[in-house]
């Protein structure tokens, strides 16, 4: 059989779904593989390169380690900031429109790697800020993809967090993807 998955099978198939960016509703794409598959970083930052229309995002999760809240895509949307946004990080929640009690957690993370709330949590309303952090944070890569695509690579999701589960729960069922 002439090549392998990785010089083949996933080229391919992410090729197909870049080609196809802006002419659907529902441009993600989850592979799923029940083996030891596995997608090196080096790998798909190497296929990046070759890609410059779209700006890869890779993370493998890890069951041994927590990384952070909404691992990873606290960090990314930090980097993204860094690297596409030509404002403010106010402006930049304005136009996101983030829900104002939470500009100061996602701030303080950006700013210090630590979410930092400055008012007591109702207890509640936790379900409406949950849809709401989740909310803000689908808004700010939305922003961001308006500038520069995205395309987001996991390994090893089995081991996500149960934050991250939902918030890509959350965004696979939103229109505007």
């Amino acid at each position: 059989m002439a090549g392998n998955t990785y010089e083949d099978y996933i080229p391919n198939l992410l090729d197909s779904m870049m080609t196809n960016l802006d002419m659907s509703d529902s441009n993600y794409m989850l592979i799923k593989h029940y083996n030891t598959f596995d997608l090196p970083r080096d790998y798909i930052m190497d296929f990046a390169k070759q890609r410059e229309q779209v700006h890869f995002l890779y993370h493998s999760f890890d069951m041994t380690q927590m990384i952070g809240p909404f691992e990873p895509f606290l960090d990314w949307i930090k980097v993204l900031i860094n690297t596409y946004v030509d404002e403010s990080i106010d402006e930049f929640f304005e136009r996101c429109n983030i829900y104002k009690l939470h500009r100061p957690i996602f701030k303080s993370y950006f700013e210090k790697g630590l979410c930092k709330r400055n008012e007591e949590l109702i207890f509640g309303e936790i379900d409406f800020e949950r849809k709401k952090f989740f909310s803000a944070i689908i808004e700010m890569f939305s922003k961001i993809a308006e500038i520069k695509p995205l395309v987001f690579v996991f390994n090893k999701i089995h081991a996500a967090p149960s934050s991250t589960i939902k918030l890509l729960q959350k965004y696979s069922n939103i229109s505007y993807i």
